[in-house]
């Protein structure tokens, strides 16, 4: 088998565009249209400790990758007006922000995004995000909690230029499939790194990330 590390998000939070200053980094994360506002209402921010080194769970130096598997485990959702399936679109962010200080307006203290929520595809000159998809993650309403998981080539491609040191790694966005959702509700959340209840900490639920890898 190849060989392969397991990485729990280091950081993770989600904008909220109803409330645009405030920080949302607990132990959830909200994504989706969840207010029938005219944008998206929540947009989740994760990030992941890739590291290149010969030490545990890090990748060494000159590794192909070869699978990138992200797992996101569902807490809850809401859904009104859609038709299901519905996506999520997993996109790489470009701006450098923390956990503790990223709210809708900006990612970091006094650094305000391109566009409210991370929303500005780079266009050769700025942007908040990468204009494409770095994976799709289908939203197939199924009651219950469970681990969604992608595996993707756009996700392999971000993280070997995070290992080739071509991108700096400030992780991905969460996006609805929509940005104009109006009238209809789509609300979807997913449990955080900072889940603290003893049986998700016994049987784990937060975001992680399996990379595979060959020299």
């Amino acid at each position: 088998p190849k060989p392969k590390i397991v990485l729990s998000a280091s950081e993770n939070c989600y904008l909220d565009f109803v409330y645009p200053t405030t920080t949302r980094n607990s132990t959830a994360l909200y994504c989706g249209d969840g207010s029938g506002s005219s944008t998206q209402s929540n947009i989740g921010l994760l990030k992941f400790p890739i590291k290149t080194g010969f030490g545990l769970n890090e990748i060494p130096s000159g590794a192909k990758i070869t699978k990138a598997s992200l797992s996101l485990y569902r807490a809850s959702y809401s859904y009104s007006g859609y038709s299901l399936p519905y996506y999520e679109r997993i996109k790489k962010l470009l701006k450098n922000w923390t956990e503790t200080k990223a709210t809708w307006n900006n990612f970091n203290t006094n650094m305000p995004w391109e566009s409210g929520g991370a929303l500005k595809d780079w266009n050769g000159i700025s942007g908040d995000r990468s204009p494409t998809d770095s994976a799709l993650m289908a939203i197939d309403g199924k009651y219950g909690s469970y681990y969604n998981t992608i595996s993707n080539d756009g996700l392999i491609k971000d993280i070997q230029d995070i290992v080739d040191g071509i991108s700096p790694n400030y992780g991905w966005g969460i996006y609805s499939d929509s940005n104009g959702a109006g009238t209809s509700i789509y609300a979807y959340s997913y449990y955080s790194s900072k889940t603290n209840t003893s049986y998700r900490k016994a049987f784990g639920s937060a975001p992680k990330l399996v990379i595979e890898y060959e020299m």
